[in-house]
């Protein structure tokens, strides 16, 4: 009896991280900023917003893996509700660029599709694809 409990335990922990892994971790085509990236990725976003600062902590910020020149951002107000509320944004945006200088190529929740075809011809396929999920967030379908 205490076998099949702790079989039926181990089966029942293994099925919950296998469908909450995909949920709770990184895409493996995406990679965290280093600290100068982050700053310069919320310098950016902040810049691109009419100036002022959003703390970095409230900006959930990645990187393409196969071009650390493309980043990708969203809201981070799921992790902190309360220090990001009026931080907080619909959508997502991608940037471009390298250390501290970055620059917003596209941003928001219902981006015109020709916008997300240039942006993906700019940037091309692979690191298009490892911010797949940004995009989707900002309204962008099917571009290949």
């Amino acid at each position: 009896m205490k076998r099949t409990t702790a079989l039926l335990s181990a089966v029942a922990l293994a099925t919950v991280g296998l469908m909450a892994g995909p949920a709770l971790a990184d895409s493996p085509q995406l990679v965290k900023p280093n600290d100068n990236q982050k700053a310069g990725i919320a310098k950016a976003w902040s810049a691109y917003n009419g100036g002022g600062s959003v703390p970095q902590s409230c900006l959930y910020m990645r990187l393409s893996k196969s071009n650390k020149h493309v980043a990708a951002l969203k809201s981070n107000i799921e992790k902190k509700p309360n220090k990001c509320a009026s931080y907080a944004f619909d959508g997502s945006a991608i940037l471009y660029g390298q250390k501290k200088h970055w620059w917003v190529l596209a941003e928001g929740s219902s981006v015109k599709q020709s916008e997300c075809k240039a942006v993906a011809g700019l940037m091309g396929p692979a690191p298009w694809g490892d911010i797949v999920e940004y995009a989707a967030m900002m309204g962008c379908e099917n571009i290949d």
